[in-house]
């Protein structure tokens, strides 16, 4: 159960590559359609500013964009852990005086059939390996905690990590992981403090530190910038997501120094694309910073609608909690309206109300129009949101959609919808 892991610092200056590896050579990029590029940051709006919720829109340069992308693609961020979460693991570890010296990884002597994980550098430093290349915050694995108890030395410190592993603690272990600040490596040495694993089994059973997903929100008609929208949400522990705070920070640079780049890549496109077909109707459905890749759809047919370009008619139905405080683009969205690319646009707020007013009630109000949008006009429907929260109920109001207005039995309508999935007719991007 040990480590088969082995970190040496006392290296000779030959063994030291006389070649600067690539900063982002040991990275994991899931479903690539690019190189990993860096990009600059040439603008950013703090767009809504709440006390738990704070939206930026931030743009980047197209400078060292070599990739082709369309409306609706989305790009890989590759954040780094905070410099400070580092720092602190280092110390609580008693690691900071080697954390600067270049070490070397290898195998233990006693290790058969095993391999050196792809996502960790054979030759770095201690501080930026546990920057850029471990996830310092996901939750723990059962076989994680259990590898702690050979360096843990307080008897009941021991008897917890045994019961977080066993059957009887399943609910502990799930309270445990599903605490932001707990079940982070620091949390989990904060809360056994007799532990002091070797960092060869950290780097065994930590996981690589992933990019994160973000829709496109602008036109690649747009030669000025690429654009992402995201929310930095601030939890009950006071935590914040790894990814989004990262971004936060580099803004901050940005506007100190007026330079930061951003590693990123381009994914493989989903399904998630405007049809082929201009003439084409579609409803797009969207909630909070769900509008991101709607407002890339709008823009591209803004500017092709400048160019001569022309269109079929679309429904954009958009929700979020306060018209004054959270709409993300009004007045994109005016102009939109006024130059054809956006036909309709209907509203929901669900705090401005008693009865909390949602996106799908908003929905169920234009049964009649949108079941011969859907039936008769073969309009496309592409749903943004929250995986658990808004999809579901979603999907719901557009199966009474179906119901009410061609008269469908349940199945029926389920049956319609489940081919309009298979189709491409019904296209879902979402979040958990």
């Amino acid at each position: 159960m040990g480590k088969y892991l082995k970190l040496s610092y006392d290296i000779s200056s030959h063994e030291i590559p006389t070649t600067k590896v690539p900063e982002f050579q040991y990275r994991v990029t899931p479903f690539p359609a690019s190189d990993l590029i860096n990009i600059s940051i040439c603008n950013c709006e703090l767009i809504t500013n709440e006390k738990n919720r704070k939206v930026y829109y931030l743009k980047f340069s197209r400078e060292n964009i070599n990739f082709h992308y369309e409306p609706g693609y989305t790009i890989g961020i590759l954040p780094s852990n905070s410099i400070e979460l580092v720092n602190r693991i280092l110390i609580r570890l008693g690691l900071e005086d080697v954390a600067d010296q270049c070490y070397k990884l290898s195998l233990d002597e006693s290790a058969t059939k095993k391999l050196i994980p792809k996502h960790l550098p054979v030759y770095g430093t201690l501080r930026n390996l546990l920057l850029h290349n471990v996830d310092l915050t996901s939750a723990p694995k059962k076989l994680f905690l259990k590898s702690l108890l050979e360096y843990t030395t307080d008897e009941k410190e021991c008897d917890t990590l045994l019961f977080l592993c066993s059957p009887k603690g399943s609910i502990e272990y799930q309270t445990l992981i599903s605490s932001y600040t707990k079940r982070s490596v620091l949390g989990l040495l904060e809360m056994f403090p007799s532990c002091q694993p070797p960092i060869e089994v950290l780097l065994k059973h930590l996981p690589p530190l992933l990019p994160r997903a973000y829709s496109i929100s602008s036109s690649p008609l747009n030669e000025e910038y690429l654009s992402i929208t995201f929310n930095v949400d601030t939890f009950p522990d006071n935590q914040r997501g790894l990814c989004t705070s990262w971004l936060e920070r580099c803004i901050h640079e940005y506007e100190k120094t007026k330079h930061v780049e951003v590693p990123i890549y381009l994914r493989n496109p989903s399904s998630f694309v405007l049809p082929e077909d201009n003439s084409v109707p579609i409803i797009l459905i969207g909630t909070g910073t769900g509008i991101s890749p709607f407002r890339g759809f709008l823009e591209h047919r803004h500017l092709n609608i400048a160019g001569g370009a022309s269109y079929g008619k679309s429904w954009l139905f958009y929700g979020c909690r306060d018209s004054n405080r959270n709409y993300l683009f009004k007045s994109d969205l005016k102009e939109y309206l006024a130059s054809g690319a956006l036909s309709r646009l209907c509203e929901s707020f669900s705090r401005e109300s008693e009865t909390n007013k949602y996106v799908q009630h908003e929905i169920e109000k234009y049964t009649e129009e949108l079941g011969t949008w859907i039936v008769k006009d073969n309009a496309i429907v592409y749903v943004c949101g929250d995986f658990l929260r808004i999809l579901p109920a979603v999907k719901e109001a557009v199966l009474k959609v179906l119901v009410e207005s061609q008269d469908f039995p349940e199945n029926d309508a389920q049956l319609y919808l489940k081919e309009m999935e298979e189709k491409g007719r019904y296209i879902v991007d979402n979040w958990n």
